[in-house]
C-alpha cells in the first residue's frame, strides 16, 4: 500500500458493461509483484506471483 499512498504506483479501475452498453466502474486496486522461493525435492526453486488487490465498490463504505 505504501506505493499507492506515495503516489508511485496508481490505482487501476475495474469496471463492468451494463444495459445500453455503458461502462460502470465496480471496483479499484492495484497489482503486487511478489518473488517467492522454497525448497522442493531438496532443491532451491523460486517463482514470481501477481497479487492483486481489489477493493470492492460494493463493499466500501466511506
Amino acid at each position: 500500500m505504501r506505493l499507492v499512498w506515495t503516489g508511485e504506483q496508481g490505482l487501476i479501475a475495474g469496471s463492468r458493461e451494463q444495459e445500453a452498453r455503458q461502462r460502470v466502474q465496480i471496483a479499484e486496486g492495484y497489482e503486487q509483484i511478489v518473488q517467492l522461493g522454497s525448497e522442493m525435492d531438496g532443491r532451491p526453486t523460486t517463482w514470481t506471483e501477481r497479487h492483486l488487490i481489489v477493493l470492492s465498490q460494493a463493499l466500501h463504505k466511506p
